[in-house]
């Protein structure tokens, strides 16, 4: 979601839309169902996934990947799994370092 300024505001899932009333839905801005940026986890590209997970454990995910005010990517909590049993299998020698 972006301010009236342009920048970004927050975030809004389907679900939170899907959950609006149906007979509010033709009144309701989508700003009013979105997650605020300040609520939300950042990050900017070059940071370790598990610096930032740290850092925001109460935040809910996804991860915005933020350079500067622009965002460049989504990290979201299929992404954190699959990067969680990659380093599982990594870590029992079941999986090579190239592989992924």
């Amino acid at each position: 979601v972006l301010a009236w300024e342009g920048g970004l505001a927050g975030l809004v899932t389907v679900d939170r839309l899907h959950a609006v009333p149906r007979p509010a839905r033709s009144t309701t801005r989508v700003v009013y169902e979105a997650v605020l940026l300040d609520a939300l986890a950042t990050a900017a590209p070059d940071e370790q996934l598990v610096d930032v997970l740290r850092r925001r454990a109460r935040a809910p995910l996804p991860i915005l990947v933020l350079d500067g005010a622009d965002l460049v990517g989504i990290v979201t909590r299929s992404d954190v799994r699959r990067a969680t049993r990659l380093a599982a299998l990594r870590r029992d020698g079941r999986l090579n370092a190239s592989a992924a």
